[in-house]
């Protein structure tokens, strides 16, 4: 098992599940982790920008992109994070005024 961190999230390599992200910015609450399955046996893992790179004793070397939502209700299901078109059904200027004033 190998962990690192990278702003405010460790990643966590586990050997039963794959890639373990934590949200570490609330030490004292950590939360529930949000698992990446690598097909394999996570050993190691090193962050480099937007992504993961998790050494897998099945698979050989599995690159994540982190970029990804892990922005997720409780019944792990992603967040959408498009926004409508402005002025389009359930848009803030459909449902506002917006001035914007200097």
């Amino acid at each position: 098992m190998n962990i690192t961190i990278n702003g405010n999230y460790a990643y966590m390599a586990n050997g039963q599940y794959g890639l373990a992200i934590f949200d570490i910015s609330d030490p004292i609450n950590l939360g529930d982790p949000v698992y990446v399955d690598t097909s394999g046996n996570a050993n190691d893992v090193i962050v480099v920008g937007n992504y993961a790179y998790v050494a897998d004793a099945s698979s050989g070397l599995a690159v994540i992109p982190l970029n990804a939502a892990l922005i997720r209700d409780a019944g792990l299901n992603d967040a959408t994070l498009t926004l409508p078109s402005p002025g389009a059904a359930n848009s803030l200027g459909a449902n506002k005024a917006i001035i914007i004033s200097n």
